[in-house]
């Protein structure tokens, strides 16, 4: 069946303004998630323009320039790249530290507490790997933003745009165990007053799921 031209045309519009949709839709999924990545967002966006702008030469004018969008792209790229490094925790020096006063604590707790000396051995252990865990996962999320083609880019962040907040099990540890031997958490609780609550847990919602839960 041979498409007349009103639907040619809108077909073409819709590939050349999709890539554009997409990127600011997921600018706004960055506004309404967990981290609130501004520079993960800004780098989708500039990346569906660029697609868009190469689109429209090729589909309109007939124009097939791999350079087009070259700008956008490269913008895409520095966003994103700022955007790894400015939410890994590998790099957030508090978040670093925490992670190693509450491995310390635990350590003690194993050494001076009674009960499963064995569960706070492995909480300690959970703390102490987070860091590395955090530096290889930094790696692979540069590697990502660097190499990534922007067709990729962009269907890596719709794919990832429904994902929550990673649960730190150093921390759900603390929540888990801590009571069991206050006496070893009395320094780490005044150094650490923020982890008061274990609403510092609490995992936000994407901006696709906070929709879902309105529909």
């Amino acid at each position: 069946m041979q498409l007349n031209s009103g639907t040619k045309d809108f077909l073409k519009w819709t590939a050349i303004s999709a890539p554009t949709v997409i990127g600011g839709l997921l600018l706004v999924n960055n506004i309404f998630s967990c981290d609130f990545n501004l520079w993960a967002g800004g780098g989708q966006l500039f990346t569906g323009l660029g697609l868009s702008l190469f689109l429209l030469r090729w589909m309109i004018w007939g124009v097939l320039d791999f350079k087009v969008g070259g700008v956008m792209f490269a913008l895409g790229v520095l966003l994103s790249i700022i955007s790894v490094f400015s939410s890994s925790k590998a790099l957030d020096p508090d978040y670093v530290n925490l992670r190693s006063d509450l491995r310390d604590a635990f350590i003690d707790a194993s050494n001076n507490c009674r009960g499963d000396r064995q569960s706070y051995l492995n909480a300690a252990q959970a703390c102490a790997i987070a860091p590395v865990m955090d530096l290889m996962d930094l790696n692979y999320q540069l590697m990502k933003a660097k190499y990534l083609p922007p067709t990729a880019s962009l269907i890596d962040g719709v794919y990832h745009s429904t994902d929550g907040a990673k649960v730190d099990a150093c921390l759900v540890s603390y929540f888990s165990i801590s009571a069991q031997c206050p006496n070893s958490f009395v320094t780490f609780n005044l150094n650490h007053p923020e982890m008061k609550s274990v609403e510092s847990l609490k995992q936000c919602s994407s901006f696709w799921q906070w929709i879902q839960s309105w529909v």
